[in-house]
Formats: C-alpha cells, sequence, structure tokens
C-alpha cells in the first residue's frame, strides 16, 4: 500500500493505495488532483514502514508544464535522505501514440532496471484534447486507443506490482451536468475511480470513493492543502 499523507483519506482507502491495479482521480481544475499525485511520487521513496513503497517512481505528464517547481515545495517538508527528485522519472506526452509507445516501450524498462513502484499518469483527458469525434467510427477509434493504453497499465501494474495512478478531468454533459471526462468507454477501463472536490473551506478538499472492487461508493474524507504538504 501507498499511503496519501492525508490521515482521513488513507483511512477511508483503508491503508491507501493498492498495487496491482489502475487507479483514477477525478475533479475540475484546482481539486487537488495534481498536488496529490505530486505528494504520492514523494512518498512512494519512504520505506514500507513510513507508508511509503522504498522505490522510485514515474510520471508521465501530458502538457508543457513541469511539476518540478511544486515538487521542489512538497520536498521540503521531509529530511534530505528520505526523498530525492532524482528517483523521480518524468515522461512527456502529448498525443495518444506518443503516451500509448511510452506505455508499450520506455515504461517496462524502467520497471525493470530502476525499481519504479508507482507510475502516474497526469492527466490521461489531455492526450485525447482537440481529436475530433464526430461519427460513431471516430469514437470507435479513441475507444480502440484507450482500450490499448489501458491494457498496458493493467498488464505492467500486475506484472511489476507497482501502484498505477491516473487523473482525469471533468467535463460538462447536458443531461447529467459535470462528468469525469472520456465517457463510459473509459470508465469501465480503470479499477477504481476517486473524484477530488473544492468544498467552502478554500484549504480543503474533498476526497470520495465513486467506485471500487473493495470500498464502499459515496464515502468520502476531507483533507487540507498547505505550502509544504497536502494532510
Amino acid at each position: 500500500m501507498l499511503t496519501t499523507g492525508c490521515d482521513a483519506v488513507d483511512d477511508l482507502l483503508l491503508g491507501g493505495f493498492p498495487p496491482g491495479i489502475v487507479s483514477e482521480l477525478c475533479g475540475v481544475a484546482g481539486s487537488g488532483k495534481t498536488q496529490l499525485a505530486l505528494q504520492l511520487l514523494l512518498r512512494a521513496q519512504l520505506p514500507t514502514d513510513q507508508g511509503g513503497l522504498d522505490g522510485r517512481s514515474c510520471y508521465m505528464y501530458t502538457d508543457s508544464l513541469s511539476p518540478l517547481k511544486r515538487l521542489n515545495e512538497l520536498a521540503q517538508n521531509y529530511k534530505n535522505d528520505e526523498v530525492s527528485l532524482d528517483k523521480i522519472f518524468l515522461e512527456i506526452a502529448t498525443d495518444p501514440m506518443q503516451l500509448l509507445n511510452a506505455l508499450k516501450t520506455r515504461l517496462p524498462t524502467l520497471l525493470d532496471r530502476h525499481k519504479v513502484r508507482l507510475v502516474v499518469i497526469d492527466a490521461i483527458t489531455a492526450v485525447f484534447r482537440g481529436i475530433a469525434v464526430d461519427s460513431a467510427a471516430d469514437a470507435g477509434d479513441r475507444s480502440k486507443i484507450m482500450f490499448e493504453m489501458v491494457n498496458c497499465m493493467r498488464i505492467l501494474a500486475a506484472q511489476y506490482d507497482v501502484v498505477f495512478v491516473v487523473i482525469n478531468q471533468m467535463t460538462t454533459n447536458m443531461t447529467v451536468g459535470i462528468v469525469p471526462a472520456l465517457g463510459l468507454a473509459w470508465s469501465t477501463c480503470v479499477n477504481q475511480r476517486f473524484q477530488l472536490a473544492k468544498v467552502k473551506n478554500p484549504s480543503f478538499r474533498s476526497f470520495k470513493t465513486i467506485f471500487s472492487p473493495y470500498l464502499p461508493s459515496e464515502k468520502s474524507a476531507l483533507f487540507e492543502i498547505t505550502a509544504s504538504k497536502l494532510q
């Protein structure tokens, strides 16, 4: 298990994020998805008796914004010998084929040779942005790529027993309002989904289980975002 460092969230998760499956974090902009993911990248380096995975991480990001500035801020909360940014591999993929290629080639090499125990993709939505879905054929092509991506993720998560976290954004559905992006096809791909949301107190966020094979749905917890950590 990989703990989040937020006690209430870890209690909800029954200890943390498990290895071997694909977990999704979804939420609107500013809900804390990326900040939580970055904290996981650092915590994965901690020994297992401190809630970590005693290993390295891979952060696959899909836009041009490097996470290094915020990672440096969060790293200040740890002792110098506890975490190092050198133990976080950064991969950028800005379109579906780049991401798929990274999942098929680069990532297996990292898992094989560098003791990577956590993989984060931030955000899966961005690689499909700008790709037209004007017909049933277009939707079918997109779904095919999604299924191929998630099949890679699931195989790698199970084969190497790594924690796999994928970030998804939200979109507006004319019928039901704001929902996780990429539709039903994508939602059937991930093993479990958690939604982060803003609350009245601007420094707090909610973390809610949407579906999971072993956790009750709709249960939620609060966590706080500070300058140096999430707690």
